[in-house]
Formats: C-alpha cells, sequence, structure tokens
C-alpha cells in the first residue's frame, strides 16, 4: 500500500474514531485507544 493510501487510512479513521465518540460518548476509552493504537502502528512501520 502506498504511502498516501497508508495516510488517508489514518485519517480516515481518526475521523470515524471522533464520529463514534461523539455519538456513543460511553465507549471514549475504548475508541480513543483504536485511534492511538492505529498512528503508532503506522509510527513504527515507516521507522
Amino acid at each position: 500500500m502506498s504511502l498516501n493510501s497508508r495516510l488517508f487510512c489514518i485519517f480516515a479513521n481518526r475521523i470515524w474514531c471522533l464520529f463514534m465518540k461523539s455519538i456513543f460518548w460511553t465507549y471514549e476509552a475504548f475508541t480513543v485507544n483504536d485511534c492511538k493504537t492505529e498512528v503508532e502502528q503506522f509510527s513504527v512501520k515507516q521507522k
């Protein structure tokens, strides 16, 4: 997968997490952890 595609996936996931969080605020910890994990995985792969 290209870098741009990967960044778009992360961005889309981030928006989706925030969207879900805004609706299902009781899942705040779960959604935030999902977003953080995705970004951290990307950061590790880039090193």
